[in-house]
């Protein structure tokens, strides 16, 4: 499995735009929409916040040790991923997420 990160803005009406990917045509896609802290650089966002404060954004009461098979991780683990790639700014793999959550 691939996958892309970029940065956009969603739109005045609500669209957001990414970009073409034309070697994808008619290839069904999962997309993830993680909301920016606002006027906080993500380089900065591990000095000032912790993973516990960070996952009180999602506002569910959802239990982070439950397992999703879909992801085949627990929802701690997968949100850990995306508060640490957002965390350090480092763009991995999906087989480099996958490995790195068997070592949590």
């Amino acid at each position: 499995m691939e996958a892309y990160k970029f940065e956009t803005t969603v739109l005045e009406n609500g669209m957001i735009k990414i970009p073409q990917f034309d070697k994808f045509v008619n290839q069904e896609v999962e997309i993830f929409i993680v909301l920016k802290s606002a006027n906080i650089k993500n380089t900065e966002i591990s000095e000032q916040i912790t993973f516990k404060q960070w996952n009180k954004q999602f506002n569910d009461d959802k239990k982070l040790d439950d397992f999703i098979p879909e992801y085949g991780t627990t929802l701690r683990e997968f949100r850990k991923g995306i508060f640490e790639a957002e965390t350090t700014g480092r763009e991995m793999t999906m087989k480099e997420f996958k490995d790195s959550i068997k070592t949590w």
